[in-house]
């Protein structure tokens, strides 16, 4: 196949891709609907027919810390409510691991790393003469 044909094939699974996705939120909302005891956190398990179907409700939560630290000061200690995740600044790492080795030959022992997946888009557009 050529990159041209695998370019359109490309496009074309990925509408169908969309399509499929559209069409199962839309069942899934219809089953939500049929379902009586759907919780607003945990689980709820209906069984009809040979289907077995769970819907998991969620509730995401958020805080305006400025506004919560002083609700805080006298808070019991067996209560933790923050949790602190650290995390890397991969955009800075990148940049270190660049232009200052010096400095990333220091932290790379304790360093991982490992190629992501390769992503690919297509689109669909006049020959710019590439």
């Amino acid at each position: 196949m050529t990159l041209d044909e695998l370019a359109a094939d490309w496009l074309a699974a990925k509408g169908r891709e969309q399509d499929a996705n559209e069409e199962r939120v839309n069942i899934e909302t219809q089953i939500l609907a049929q379902i009586n005891d759907v919780k607003e956190e945990g689980r709820s398990t209906t069984n009809v027919g040979g289907y077995k179907i769970t819907a998991i409700g969620r509730m995401t939560y958020k805080a305006d810390f400025d506004a919560l630290e002083p609700l805080m000061d006298e808070w019991p200690d067996e209560f933790p409510i923050i949790k602190i995740d650290f995390k890397l600044d991969e955009p800075k790492l990148k940049k270190l691991r660049e232009f200052r080795p010096d400095l990333w030959r220091k932290i790379a022992p304790a360093m991982t790393i490992k190629p992501a997946k390769t992503g690919v888009v297509v689109e669909q557009g006049e020959d710019n003469g590439v």
